[in-house]
């Protein structure tokens, strides 16, 4: 994120998943899809599916930052407030390389559980040269991110479930209670997010925390291919 547009906020996670939707226009209409997404991903892949509902042929979502129903019906669409309120509009935003971020990350959760190789790309193709000085800034500004998170609750994507027709695979973190909205540490699925699709299937991998792809990007890899029938 970051690297070819930088909006002052996200906000509704839906206009993301629109942002997809000329893309899959673009390949053409032979062209059949398989759309896997993670956290925020999986939220605009399912966007994106509703609208384009016979171009794909599976989903996967995982761990997608959808949450149970009640939430929605109690939540307020209308604003999303002020990044600079949240605490992620602070984070750190100035590093002297790649290997001194990921080195720092590395004795720290959630990263410290990831693939070594993962964190190394994240820090690598996470940072930017700073205009007019030295050393490297995140290519998504603190707090871009910070929006992104603040964003969750301005689109429902359990109105879009309907309109998939496809198999849809949700691949969820282990159970517990949060200890906030950012403790990662524990799946913020909804437990009940296959039952909202036509052919939905629900699995759980208790050995992972929220950030799958990153701790065992091989494994995530193999089910995919296997789930989808690419192998």
């Amino acid at each position: 994120h970051g690297r070819s547009y930088r909006p002052a906020s996200i906000g509704d996670w839906g206009v993301t998943g629109d942002d997809l939707v000329p893309l899959i226009d673009g390949l053409g209409p032979k062209v059949t899809l398989i759309g896997v997404g993670h956290s925020m991903g999986g939220v605009c892949v399912t966007r994106a599916a509703a609208a384009r509902p016979q171009r794909f042929v599976h989903l996967v979502l995982v761990d997608p930052v959808v949450f149970d129903p009640a939430f929605y019906a109690s939540s307020s669409k209308e604003t999303v407030g002020d990044p600079d309120d949240h605490f992620v509009s602070r984070r750190r935003n100035q590093w002297t390389s790649a290997q001194d971020m990921a080195a720092r990350f590395a004795e720290r959760f959630p990263y410290s559980g990831w693939d070594p190789a993962v964190l190394a790309d994240y820090a690598a193709h996470g940072l930017l040269p700073r205009a007019g000085g030295d050393g490297f800034e995140l290519a998504c500004p603190p707090r871009l991110e910070a929006s992104a998170y603040m964003g969750s609750a301005a689109f429902n994507p359990l109105d879009a479930a309907a309109a998939i027709a496809c198999p849809v695979t949700v691949l969820r973190g282990r159970n517990g209670e949060r200890q906030g909205a950012l403790d990662f540490s524990i799946s913020p699925t909804w437990p009940g997010l296959a039952t909202a699709f036509a052919q939905g299937r629900d699995e759980q991998w208790n050995d992972h925390t929220h950030f799958i792809p990153m701790e065992a990007p091989a494994r995530l890899a193999h089910f995919i291919m296997t789930e989808t029938g690419l192998v």
